[in-house]
């Protein structure tokens, strides 16, 4: 009863907090409650439908305020845009603002402390956890790859593509057992090109890292957790393999991950890696920092986003009912 209504507040904190924003940064002459009614409409479909392209695009428009970047060019536009390009004291506060955002995003120190000391602290646990009867591993390979389009002859690994590598190492280290690739058509695409189904690009790259063509099974429905989770279930399911699977995922996601897998009925043995935080042993975390750490960056600020991006993502997740506060115990999970 108490995450009910933890989550009924939550939505109506959501709904309230959408509707004052374009109250009070939009014209009333730009729209009208029809307008809002399907802005509220496209909401909800991202939300029970998040793999619907529409609904996709939609969230992308609508979240874009709430990541760094987007919130600084807001409050930028409010005293740029409104009342004819006069200043006054409240444009100088919103200007400020503004600046100290990107400035503190972009710092490649603030999104490193955020891995170090939050989102991968224990995940290092996880990786020495035993695999004693997981019959296959799972590689969560959506975005690992670039799409072949433009001539592209080859297939380009994105900044997430060495869990690809990491797979076929975890496949040898257990002795070869099934790979299931989960990673569905592309998105963001022309209809065409976002028809191509990611996971067989995976599975080349895989057999060219000597996993076996009979060892690799393709889910290629899976477009983000939850689909990967109920598509690999049924997967397990045909196949016979069991429910206790190696979760290769990266570090960022890998306990939403975990716990979106085993409100399934999937037992997991997790297998994080592209780690972003680092810290070497034996030595303190000032002896660890330089001057680049402090000097903006667009990877700071990439860096910066993909946190919030995760931490968007996991409040998503719990207002849908798939994850709960006491399923994210660190670090046993």
């Amino acid at each position: 009863m108490f995450l009910l209504i933890t989550r009924l507040i939550l939505w109506l904190l959501i709904l309230w907090a959408f509707w004052h924003f374009f109250k009070k940064i939009v014209p009333g002459n730009w729209y009208t409650y029809l307008g809002i009614f399907g802005l509220v409409i496209l909401l909800f479909l991202f939300l029970f439908d998040p793999t619907d392209r529409i609904a996709y695009a939609a969230w992308q428009i609508i979240s874009f305020p709430l990541r760094p970047l987007g919130l600084a060019l807001i409050l930028l536009s409010i005293p740029v845009l409104g009342r004819k390009g006069k200043f006054n004291d409240n444009s100088v506060t919103q200007i400020t603002l503004a600046f100290w955002i990107l400035l503190i995003s972009s710092l490649p120190i603030v999104p490193r402390l955020i891995y170090q000391n939050f989102l991968e602290r224990d995940v290092q646990v996880l990786v020495d956890r035993p695999a004693a009867g997981a019959n296959a591993i799972v590689l969560l390979g959506q975005g690992t790859t670039e799409p072949q389009i433009g001539g592209r002859s080859q297939i380009q690994l994105t900044d997430a593509g060495n869990l690809i590598p990491y797979t076929a190492e975890v496949y040898r280290n257990l002795g070869g057992p099934p790979v299931i690739v989960s990673a569905g058509r592309r998105t963001g695409l022309p209809t065409a090109a976002g028809e191509q189904i990611e996971a067989e690009d995976i599975r080349s790259l895989l057999e060219g890292q000597g996993v076996s063509p009979a060892d690799i099974i393709i889910e290629p429905e899976g477009l983000n957790l939850r689909t990967s989770a109920i598509n690999v279930k049924k997967t397990l399911d045909e196949t016979g393999l069991g429910n206790r699977v190696v979760l290769v995922s990266s570090s960022t996601q890998i306990y939403r991950a975990t716990q979106t897998f085993k409100n399934v009925g999937i037992d997991v043995v997790p297998r994080p890696t592209n780690f972003v935080g680092y810290r070497f042993p034996d030595t303190n975390l000032l002896s660890q920092i330089s001057l680049n750490d402090f000097i903006p960056s667009l990877r700071g600020l990439a860096t910066s986003s993909q946190i919030t991006d995760e931490y968007l993502a996991t409040m998503y997740y719990f207002l849908r009912g798939w994850l709960s506060p006491d399923e994210l115990n660190r670090p046993g999970l």
